[in-house]
């Protein structure tokens, strides 16, 4: 049985470096881009919106819901309970401590037809999928644009035969 470990993220370091000066970020991204596997592993205490039942609890009274979580929290599928974000502006303009709260989510929420609560005080940081330097596990080596600003092109070829359509296609 394969176990899984966590691949590192470029954002890692800037997700750390937000959460770190600010008391609430809200990682987006496309599904299954590693939102929640990348919070989880900052946060002392997760609400998965996801669950009915946990869902139904929060809907009933998220300041609440907020109090009792252990910090820094992480609020996984927030919009499925769309009101927790009023909670999470009532607890920031409260206490604005640095590294709260977590918010992630499959579904980018429509924040330009309504006044949206976050607004100064929840700060967004994308999370695209998996980057080849993510996959070969090397976030720590300059990027491609890193590497055509310093005129080092030298470390820009490809190693081994040209990739195949089926290549590309797995």
């Amino acid at each position: 049985m394969a176990t899984s470990r966590y691949v590192p993220r470029i954002a890692d370091g800037r997700l750390a470096s937000l959460f770190a000066g600010l008391p609430a970020v809200m990682v987006t991204g496309p599904r299954a881009a590693g939102k929640t596997t990348s919070a989880r592993r900052i946060a002392n205490d997760i609400l998965r919106l996801d669950d009915p039942a946990v869902a139904t609890a929060v809907a009933a009274n998220p300041d609440a819901a907020l109090r009792r979580a252990r910090e820094p929290v992480l609020l996984d599928e927030w919009q499925e309970v769309p009101e927790i974000l009023g909670a999470v502006k009532r607890a920031v303009d409260d206490d604005p401590r640095p590294g709260r709260f977590l918010l992630t989510g499959s579904v980018e929420a429509d924040f330009t037809t309504r006044q949206w609560p976050g607004t100064g005080r929840v700060v967004r940081l994308v999370l695209h999928g998996l980057t080849q330097r993510e996959i070969a596990r090397s976030v720590d080596q300059p990027g491609l644009l890193d590497l055509l600003l310093n005129s080092d092109i030298s470390q820009l070829g490809i190693s081994g035969p040209p990739p195949s359509l089926d290549d590309y296609v797995d």
